[in-house]
């Protein structure tokens, strides 16, 4: 099968201050998707269309002395490419979240923590059966807690640390042997931390280390792949309103297994170089 997609977005959002301490914010995306699948196989081609809203809203409360308690929702939607057994398209997979956290930002730093739970629901999951045919009945859960700071250690040298536990189960699903389990490849922790330095010129230099936890090789849940530490680098240059920059993740090309399931061995990602131009109006 080969698939081909284009995808059109429309975002809107606005902050709105009712008072000095009440900050709401609303949002929404309108996704129109075009999927094509060509099956090479029997010379056949179909096509499905997808049109969905996301919104999204919040509001936060300025308590005074770096503190902003906050709770939001939002929506999220994902094309699903395929048929079913009776030659329907896949609907879209959806999403909805909620969190609720705190920031805190003391006076007169450039110095900024949050903490966060949230709970993701997500609904249309395709799943397959024992026979291996595609059924979107499945949904899934993710709770879990964020921690992350951002300072300034020192003119032009900034630090972002991250912390996530994350608790993912599979509610519902054609195969039921995976309901109350973790999916494969989900990690329970993460962690990162990147360091960012800015020169006079222009010119600056990034550098960081992320930790994937352990993570379930098969959808039972009876076997792990040990927890792996990765670097990170950046290069960037900004002139004018252009950025130019140089992006390589898993730096020294640390191999590793993502999972080992379905009979098969995934390999974890291997270094990655990205180049990119931006400009800014």
């Amino acid at each position: 099968h080969v698939r081909s997609r284009r995808q059109r977005q429309m975002c809107i959002r606005d902050r709105i201050k009712l008072n000095p301490n009440w900050i709401v914010t609303v949002g929404g995306r309108q996704d129109d998707v075009k999927q094509t699948t060509n099956n090479r196989l029997n010379s056949t081609q179909s096509a499905q269309s997808d049109s969905v809203f996301s919104g999204r809203a919040g509001l936060t409360y300025l308590v005074g002395n770096g503190w902003a308690p906050y709770v939001s929702y939002a929506e999220s939607f994902l094309p699903t490419g395929g048929m079913d057994i009776n030659n329907n398209p896949f609907k879209p997979s959806k999403g909805k979240q909620i969190e609720a956290g705190i920031k805190f930002q003391p006076e007169g730093t450039r110095t900024l923590f949050t903490a966060a739970l949230f709970d993701i629901r997500k609904t249309n999951v395709l799943t397959y059966d024992n026979l291996g045919v595609g059924r979107q009945i499945g949904e899934q859960r993710s709770r879990g807690l964020e921690l992350e700071a951002k300072t300034e250690l020192m003119r032009g040298l900034n630090a972002i640390a991250s912390y996530t536990v994350l608790d993912m189960k599979v509610l519902e699903s054609a195969d039921t042997t995976e309901i109350d389990k973790t999916p494969i490849q989900v990690p329970k922790q993460t962690a990162s931390l990147w360091l960012d330095y800015m020169m006079g010129n222009g010119l600056g230099f990034g550098g960081g280390v992320r930790y994937i936890g352990e993570r379930w090789n098969d959808t039972i849940n009876t076997s792990k792949e040990p927890g792996v530490t990765l670097f990170d680098a950046a290069i960037h240059f900004d002139q004018g309103p252009w950025r130019f920059a140089l992006n390589a993740s898993n730096l020294f090309d640390k191999k590793y297994y993502a999972s080992r399931a379905y009979n098969g061995y995934y390999l974890g990602a291997e270094r990655n170089l990205t180049a990119t131009a931006r400009y800014r109006f």
